[in-house]
Parts: C-alpha cells; structure tokens; sequence
C-alpha cells in the first residue's frame, strides 16, 4: 500500500508541475504573439513605403527615358505618351500625335 501512495503522490506532482508548466508557457506565447504581431505590422508598413517608392522611381525613370530617346508615335505602355493623348484629347481640337508635332515644329524654326 505504502508503494502504490507513492506512485500516486509522483503522478499528482507530475500533472501539477505539466500544468503549471502549461500554464506559464501559454501567458510567455500570448506576449509572444503580441509583439509579433507589432512587428507584422511595421514590416507592413516598410513594405508598402517600399514600394510606393519603388514605383515613383520606376515611374520617373520610364518619363525620363520617354524624353531621352524619344519615339515616333505613342507607345504602349508609355505613361508620358498616355498623358500626353489624354490632354490632347481634352484640349486640342486635333487629336495628332504631339511627337509629329513637335519634329515639324522643331525642324519649321531651324530651317
């Protein structure tokens, strides 16, 4: 009898100690989970300043590529040219392209 309340004592203390090991391990978790989620959060927001920059560089480049090797008619893709036909529509009453326009008023004033 005397082995038999040993062994349950040792169980008891046993599952005490798991469950209070559990216990502790869960609080531990939970600020884990906390600042982890903060830290989700910034590398959010650096990810989306990342790239809203990124965009402007790229956008800047592509405009100022438009402009240093220019092309005859509007291209796809080009937002410059896309401006550019966007005012044209809205302001001239000819729509031409205004790359043409530009080289004849360019060659008119040199010759």
């Amino acid at each position: 009898m005397k082995d038999s309340s040993w062994i349950v004592a040792i169980l008891l203390l046993g599952i005490i100690g798991i469950t209070t090991q559990n216990f502790f391990l869960m609080q531990r978790m939970d600020e884990s989970e906390a600042a982890y989620e903060q830290h989700l959060d910034d590398v959010y927001f650096l990810m989306k300043s990342d790239s809203s920059r990124l965009y402007t560089i790229m956008d800047t480049e592509v405009r100022i590529l438009h402009y240093a090797k220019p092309h005859k008619h509007p291209m796809w893709a080009c937002p410059e040219c896309a401006e550019q036909k966007q005012r044209g529509d809205k302001d001239d009453v000819q729509s031409s392209s205004k790359h043409v326009e530009s080289k004849k008023e360019v060659g008119s004033q040199r010759g």
